[in-house]
């Protein structure tokens, strides 16, 4: 209806329309114009030979001067040691502003750096620096820096960014002047931006917190950068990741959502905007999510909004997200909701409805969303599905909601086909590392009782538990609002005063008090996991694999959050404006002294970072290396050229992506080998003269080793290539989304809101 109303509207009949588009058409070519011409390079001659033993800092070059630009600094050296220095830009002026780069480290391998610097104004006073440890032998050579025009697509991405919302802002407001935009609407939009910003607090500056597990999802950003800028699609394995070996970080651990930002490191921007523009999009579609469930649900948007506040800034999400940088559980928290309210539709509307055909969908996108983000979580929200439908198994003996619930599961599957067929091929197929790690324990991880009673947490609060005799005390609590509206739910349930809401809401209500006590009480130590775990060898690898009990908070505040809004919406049906009142000073107050300050003290107490270019990071680090052949030694991976086996000799060795080329020549008439420093995963394949397929070997530390037969002279290439059964999953999801969104647009004419007013009574 609403995007009828936007047609009939005829907004392309007004003259400022096209006078908009026309200026923002005129500033994109401009851009595009400029980026062409922008990409010289300026070489400079030089040396410096560092002394031995004596660490010291080196202006190598000096004078440069340059215009506002991204650039690449290319300098040429010689050392025979990794990490022997580090070379970065220097630049004398009074604005903080006007440089970005990190730098990068010299590596033995490499002989070149090749890092980013985004210069913001002109200098003629630029300096080269190179930073000598004292370890191993160090030269400098000549350099080139080389301008990328990347400046200009940041601006055209700016300028396309402002103008999608400039064209939503004129849209809203001639929609406002026809048809008057509801105030129930402009609460929503003010209040879920409202929201945003709160949870946004830690992304509205140039700086990231240092979370355990940061700079591993950062690591897989620029792998799907890296990827997509040798023309890898899908990402499947990123090329530059363990020093230009390859790592299959993306068969194993999705990496839908990082396109976004990955998209931007494309455009040019450093990797910390990237990445808070990343978390300021994620924190608004888990605002909109839940508020979008839960005004569904209690067909009240006042209730949406409070319920969206309380679990887009719930301890768990802000923990996982803000503070560990568990960017991958944090994401996947975002679609939790949506599965919730799947299943409830499933369990609770009528299935004679009309709407009920769509009743799926959630579920399908829901379950696809958590599964391209942590199959940990999709491990925790599994069993609790099937825990619901063995509550429920009554109705889901019925045949329109079992076909409903397969709907759901085979829509999910479908959409993340594309991702589970290499994931399932690798698992099942390789000996990798991940299959080996089932001897860890977490009952040692989980929370003490007390912890769940508080509000928030902070060092402070942490040395004081261990103070009190609580000792390996880990991060975790749900907050004491909801620790009370649990005890206001029971006291409501004892007293009958649920009798008089929809059966639906009774039972849901109910079953999340039960299943949220449930999933609090197996994130406690006292929970017998060590048990669980050393009764089988499935139960011990699911249990190795939560790593942490605290994981189950996630679901539990989804229920919480339920069990709040069925209070509220129970005190509504005494007093209304009242209800309204307390609710959301309840809400207000609980996010003020528990997110607020949780968001706060950590601002000011963790530690923070400025990243700009990806190559200051490193390449090495893979976290728990669960993704590696198993037995391979990562501290053996470093840059490093072709090993040629007896009689052999190569030369001319390129490596781009997941290509790579070389001139070899075998001068023995006995086979012998070439072994090229690319970890070998399934899919590699080797090619030579006349392009003759070449066998490819399990070599040295399960690197890629490729058979060069006797008295061969040429190229050879090898060459990552998907699986044909890849491809066909790649194809059923394409088919899939098609008739998702289909399905959508069919029954489109049945708004959510048609769909809760058939819900048994």
């Amino acid at each position: 209806m609403c995007l009828q109303r936007i047609h009939e509207m005829k907004l392309w009949k007004k003259k400022y329309i096209w006078i908009y588009m026309a200026v923002v058409l005129l500033l994109l070519a401009g851009c595009l114009v400029l980026c062409l011409q922008s990409r010289e390079s300026m070489s400079y001659q030089g040396m410096h030979t560092f002394e031995h033993g004596q660490a010291t800092d080196v202006v190598v070059y000096e004078n440069i001067s340059l215009n506002p630009g991204v650039y690449r600094i290319g300098l040429q050296y010689d050392t025979d040691k990794d990490y022997a220095g580090l070379c970065n830009v220097l630049l004398k002026t009074d604005n903080p502003r006007a440089l970005f780069t990190n730098g990068e480290h010299l590596y033995a391998g490499l002989g070149s750096t090749g890092y980013q610097l985004w210069l913001f104004e002109a200098t003629d006073d630029l300096q080269i620096l190179v930073s000598y440890g004292g370890e191993g032998s160090l030269s400098t050579k000549d350099l080139v820096i080389a301008n990328t025009g990347q400046l200009w697509t940041m601006i055209a991405m700016l300028v396309m960014c402002l103008a999608l919302a400039g064209m939503v802002f004129v849209v809203y407001i001639e929609y406002d002047k026809c048809y008057k935009v509801s105030r129930r609407t402009k609460e929503v939009i003010v209040f879920l931006a409202l929201i945003t910003v709160v949870a946004s607090w830690a992304q509205f500056r140039n700086s990231l917190l240092s979370g355990a597990d940061l700079t591993y999802h950062l690591q897989r950003i620029e792998g799907v950068k890296d990827a997509l800028s040798t023309g890898q699609f899908p990402v499947r394995i990123e090329p530059k990741w363990l020093y230009n070996h390859g790592y299959a970080d993306a068969i194993f651990y999705c990496n839908t959502f990082l396109y976004l930002p990955a998209f931007f490191r494309l455009a040019g921007f450093t990797v910390t905007i990237s990445y808070n523009i990343f978390c300021i999009a994620l924190n608004l579609a888990t605002a909109w999510i839940a508020w979008y469930v839960f005004d569904r649900i209690f067909r009240d948007y006042r209730i949406g909004l409070m319920c969206s506040a309380l679990y887009t800034l719930s301890f768990i999400r802000i923990y996982k997200l803000v503070i560990v940088g568990a960017v991958g559980e944090g994401s996947a928290i975002t679609f939790l909701p949506l599965i919730f309210y799947g299943l409830y539709r499933i369990f609770a509307e009528d299935v004679k409805s009309e709407t009920y055909k769509t009743a799926w969908l959630p579920v399908a996108f829901g379950y696809a969303g958590v599964i391209q983000c942590h199959v940990l979580t999709c491990e925790i929200t599994a069993f609790l599905t099937i825990l619901v439908c063995l509550v429920c198994i009554r109705k889901v003996l019925k045949r329109q909601v079992f076909m409903a619930l397969a709907k759901g599961a085979l829509g999910a599957a479908g959409l993340s086909l594309w991702y589970l067929v290499p994931f399932l091929d690798y698992y099942l197929t390789q000996n990798m590392h991940i299959r080996h790690v089932a001897g860890r324990t977490i009952q040692e991880r989980g929370l003490y009782p007390a912890q769940l009673l508080l509000n928030s947490w902070s060092d402070n609060i942490q040395i004081w538990l261990v103070e009190k005799g609580l000792e390996h005390v880990e991060a975790g609590c749900v907050g004491t609002l909801f620790l009370v509206a649990v005890a206001v739910f029971v006291v409501l349930w004892m007293c009958g005063c649920l009798r008089n809401l929809q059966k639906s809401l009774q039972t849901t209500g109910k079953l999340s008090v039960v299943l949220a006590c449930v999933l609090m009480l197996m994130s406690l130590r006292v929970f017998p996991w060590d048990r669980i775990q050393a009764s089988h060898g499935v139960a011990a690898s699911l249990v190795s694999s939560l790593q942490f009990p605290n994981r189950f908070l996630g679901w539990a505040t989804v229920f919480l959050c339920m069990v709040f809004g069925v209070c509220i919406y129970t005190f509504c049906n005494y007093r209304r404006n009242i209800a309204y009142i307390i609710g959301t000073g309840v809400t207000v107050l609980s996010v003020v002294t528990g997110s607020v300050y949780l968001l706060h003290h950590t601002l000011q107490s963790q530690d923070s970072f400025m990243l700009h270019n990806e190559e200051s990071m490193g390449c090495g680090y893979i976290s728990g290396a669960e993704y590696l052949v198993e037995g391979t030694n990562q501290s053996l991976l470093t840059f490093a050229g072709p090993v040629p086996g007896d009689g052999v000799s190569v030369d001319n060795y390129v490596k781009n992506g997941l290509k790579a080329s070389l001139y070899c020549i075998n001068e023995g008439v006995a086979e012998s080998y070439v072994e090229l420093p690319i970890l070998l995963y399934k899919g590699y394949r080797a090619y030579g003269v006349n392009n003759s397929e070449l066998t490819i070997q399990d070599g040295s530390n399960h690197l890629v080793r490729v058979i060069v037969p006797g008295s061969y002279e040429g190229e050879i290439s090898v060459q990552f290539e998907s699986p044909w059964y890849w491809r066909v999953a790649e194809l059923i999801t394409v088919i899939a989304l098609v008739a998702v969104v289909a399905d959508v647009l069919r029954t489109r004419k049945f708004t959510p809101h048609d769909a809760t007013k058939t819900l048994a009574a």
